[in-house]
């Protein structure tokens, strides 16, 4: 199986979870926001941003770490015995999400009660914080699948725990207790059991084992991967320094309509974005091990000119649907926050970008360097929506992540280029940003009143435009589309 046609695979694999995993919390806001009091609500969201920080900063980056170790093990590129980095993932971040547990605790239990707004939430803390190490644990665990590149299998544990926890925290609410204590409790138990269920399917397959826990390798794991936690860090602090600028600047209500814009293009980003640097990742990590330099950066390459492909199409449909999207989802009140859907997502798909060209640093192990330059993107972004919001409003917020995107990108892919050398297809981007552009005005052509209906068949017209074009256009899209038809032909013809 090429490459090209393994990387489709994943890609749709993780798409597809991440868009039924969406499906699933568009189905539980109007089931909880009617089963909780709006109070109650309100902590189940403080909680669960605590939790969030909490296990982010516990992993300390090693969710990257394995994956760029499994390769170097696999191929017995170091001298760290088999089997030593699943028994040294799972039982050092056991220990981690153990110290965060009881530090949380501590905290939220000790910190005066003028910090909550709530008192329920110092006793809630109580329960949620068990949270903590199961999805530590459970993490470990999907870094390993991840890194074998099971997707299809791991996609598919990750859509049934989703809808489970739904069904068993409603099922909680209903005939238990309609409270934050049912809410997390119901949590709990869930997600324990679906840990539990992970870690059977996975010992079916390897051995896990306290012997094989290697102090060093996870000296080395930490050392990889606490950069990344910082560079993970950083953009948390960066969404929020956004938010305060504009809340300080303007007013809660051109917050409220960033938020939406935000919202609804960190799903497209989940779903789309984020799908394909997950399928990339543990490919070039074996590529690089199994077949050296210049096929991973052939194949960097190749993903690099398929993604600024898919870029294009998808900016093209939301300049043209997006205002429309955007009020169907969340009503006429936020019709400003489609003018800036674009940009944002434009920067979070820059921001992805530079991580694929920068693939050389990762591959290398200088995540320092990679944290540096991010640090630096980051003081830019905020330097620039500081400046720019009092003149152009909360498009300044997107503006600013574009242009500290570009500069990430740049700076990443220059500190890279020594390592590995991926190629910025320049013709091939133009080309499809005019593509792009040809596509918007078909849309837009289309006068249909009915707004659902306008969105499905501009959006149709759209994809069938954007990819005659393309695919008529440029050579290598061509080749990659005819390589998949042919594949798909051998495999259904009777052998």
């Amino acid at each position: 199986m090429s490459t090209m046609r393994s990387l489709a695979i994943h890609f749709a694999n993780y798409s597809a979870a991440s868009v039924l995993g969406i499906a699933a919390s568009f189905i539980s806001f109007p089931l909880l926001t009617r089963l909780l009091s709006v109070s109650d609500y309100g902590i189940v969201s403080l909680v669960s941003s605590i939790l969030a920080f909490v296990i982010s900063a516990s992993k300390m980056g090693l969710q990257h770490s394995t994956l760029r170790f499994y390769s170097d093990m696999r191929s017995g590129r170091n001298s760290f015995r088999s089997g030593a980095l699943l028994s040294t993932s799972v039982f050092g971040m056991l220990g981690l999400g153990l110290v965060a547990t009881a530090v949380c605790l501590l905290v939220t239990q000790l910190a005066p009660g003028s910090w909550w707004a709530d008192p329920q939430v110092k006793s809630v803390m109580l329960v949620a914080s068990v949270l903590v190490v199961v999805r530590v644990v459970e993490s470990a665990f999907i870094n390993q699948w991840r890194a074998e590149e099971r997707s299809g299998a791991l996609s598919i544990y990750q859509v049934l725990r989703k809808y489970f926890d739904l069904a068993f925290i409603v099922f909680a609410l209903y005939h238990v207790s309609r409270s934050v204590w049912g809410f997390y409790a119901a949590a709990v138990v869930s997600e324990s059991l679906g840990m539990m269920v992970l870690v059977v399917l996975t010992l079916r397959r390897l051995p896990l084992a306290l012997t094989d826990f290697s102090a060093p390798l996870f000296k080395a794991l930490l050392a990889f991967g606490v950069p990344m936690l910082g560079y993970e860090l950083l953009s948390v602090l960066s969404l929020f320094g956004d938010r305060y600028v504009i809340q300080h600047l303007m007013s809660t209500a051109d917050l409220g309509i960033f938020s939406a814009a935000y919202n609804l293009a960190d799903s497209l980003r989940a779903a789309l974005i984020v799908s394909m640097t997950a399928a990339a990742v543990p490919m070039y990590n074996r590529l690089f091990v199994d077949a050296g330099a210049e096929q991973t950066s052939r194949f960097l390459s190749q993903v690099v000119r398929v993604y600024s492909c898919a870029i294009a199409a998808l900016l093209a449909l939301l300049a043209a649907v997006g205002t429309d999207a955007v009020v169907m989802l969340a009503s006429e009140k936020y019709r400003a926050a489609g003018a800036v859907l674009p940009l944002i997502v434009g920067g979070m798909a820059i921001d992805n970008l530079s991580g694929l060209i920068g693939a050389g640093l990762y591959l290398q192990k200088k995540t320092s360097v990679i944290l540096k330059i991010v640090i630096a993107s980051a003081l830019l972004k905020l330097a620039l929506s500081v400046l720019l919001i009092p003149h152009l409003g909360i498009a300044a917020a997107a503006v600013s992540s574009v242009i500290a995107g570009v500069a990430l990108l740049i700076g990443l892919g220059l500190a890279s280029r020594p390592y590995l050398q991926v190629q910025m297809p320049f013709g091939a981007m133009l080309k499809f940003a005019a593509i792009g552009v040809v596509t918007f005005v078909v849309m837009r052509a289309i006068p249909i009143e009915a707004a659902l209906l306008r969105v499905a068949l501009r959006s149709a017209v759209g994809v069938l435009v954007f990819c005659v074009l393309a695919i008529a256009m440029d050579t290598a899209l061509r080749g990659h589309v005819a390589q998949t038809v042919a594949a798909w032909r051998a495999r259904r013809r009777p052998i």
